[in-house]
């Protein structure tokens, strides 16, 4: 149990810095998408549809870059930082499989699709808060308060809770389960594929 307690520590502190290290790589590319997105929905909806809009990923970039500088491609990066919904999800998955093996060790498929949907229904639930942060950051005119990122990541976090309470932090989780489904089912099915294969690997 010590082993087992040890391992999944580890790997959880591993899961956490790679997480961070990919969120700092990434977030220009996510400040981008999030503002593609939003001028969809303008554009639908008829609301500043002769302006605002960007061309396309590039033309965002260059905009971006050149009206709000290049600081503005880490806006959101905190609770991108310290989102824990893929480390949690690891150990809740994890555990469940330890609890449920049979006399071998192993789990059906059923159990193993069964503990892919919950630990990525819990993950979501813990990470939903960051994501809702992380938009309302990278919006255009985002403009909360604040001589640093942190300033304004905290401000834009007592705004939510001012405006919607509790609640807001976890508006669309349940949509965005039910779209990761898929995708959460294929992953962790993959993912025992190859545990197999290296383990029966490293047996031979």
């Amino acid at each position: 149990p010590d082993k087992d307690l040890k391992s999944q520590s580890s790997s959880v502190m591993a899961q956490i810095e790679t997480g961070s290290l990919v969120a700092i790589i990434v977030n220009p590319l996510a400040l981008v998408r999030t503002r593609l997105e939003l001028q969809i929905r303008r554009d639908i909806s008829g609301t500043n549809h002769s302006r605002g809009l960007y061309k396309g990923m590039t033309d965002c970039f260059e905009t971006v870059l050149r009206e709000e500088g290049p600081k503005a491609f880490y806006k959101g990066i905190y609770p991108s930082i310290l989102n824990l919904s893929r480390p949690v999800q690891f150990l809740v998955y994890e555990n469940l499989k330890q609890m449920y093996a049979n006399e071998e060790g192993r789990n059906n498929i059923l159990q193993t699709f069964s503990f892919a949907i919950l630990s990525r229904s819990i993950g979501a639930i813990v990470g939903n808060p960051n994501m809702v942060v992380e938009a309302r950051l990278r919006k255009l005119n985002s403009n909360f308060e604040g001589k640093t990122e942190l300033e304004r990541t905290l401000n834009c976090i007592s705004t939510i809770s001012k405006e919607g309470g509790a609640s807001a932090f976890f508006r669309g989780t349940g949509i965005g389960i039910i779209r990761t489904i898929p995708n959460t089912l294929l992953s962790f099915f993959l993912y025992e594929q190859f545990l197999a294969f290296v383990q029966k690997t490293n047996s031979d």
